[in-house]
């Protein structure tokens, strides 16, 4: 052991030593610009208005999630293109279940969620490609077939959470794929 660390650890013992690790990582992380996905530059909207198409069989509540984003975003949700700078395609949302586990009695008793949301946008004045991609949801439950009504509840509430976290991969894929269209501008301070 140097005699730092040495130090460290006869003043405050393991936990200072600890301390002290976490600080000097967190500091060295944020010194070299380190971001979490989804934050930074890259994951905010350039784009001022969107008209969101949605296709047959696309979920209503992906599509009222994903406005009230862009709304809170301080991006105009328009109803029709001549005033959108962007339109979002939105295609059939696919929702799959896998089964996971059964019981003794050969009852279902976990199950994979799959949900899949085919989506593509385009520059309204020019028709350029932005992006097409899915953004993809999962998760595992226990079902309880003695809880139907519990279990279906919790069902619900897991498709709701899906549809959130589908609708903000959208969104983030969609910014980043547009903000590398844009010319690089310089920064102002």
């Amino acid at each position: 052991m140097n005699k730092v660390a040495f130090k460290i650890y006869q003043a405050g013992g393991v936990r200072s030593l600890g301390l002290g690790l976490l600080f000097t990582v967190t500091l060295f992380l944020s010194a070299c610009g380190f971001h979490l996905k989804g934050m930074g530059e890259a994951a905010t909207a350039t784009y001022h208005s969107i008209k969101i198409v949605q296709n047959s069989g696309v979920r209503n509540d992906l599509a009222q999630v994903l406005t009230q984003q862009f709304q809170s975003m301080g991006v105009k949700v328009v109803g029709n293109l001549a005033n959108a700078e962007l339109v979002l395609n939105l295609q059939a949302t696919q929702l799959k279940t896998s089964i996971t586990a059964r019981d003794a009695y050969g009852n279902v008793s976990g199950e994979l969620l799959k949900m899949v949301q085919p989506f593509n946008a385009q520059v309204v004045a020019t028709e350029k490609e932005v992006i097409t991609a899915q953004a993809v949801a999962f998760r595992d439950r226990s079902v309880n077939a003695a809880q139907a009504q519990a279990s279906n509840r919790e069902l619900q509430s897991i498709k709701r959470q899906m549809v959130t976290e589908v609708a903000l991969q959208v969104i983030d894929r969609l910014n980043r794929a547009y903000a590398k269209l844009q010319p690089l501008q310089p920064k102002v301070k």
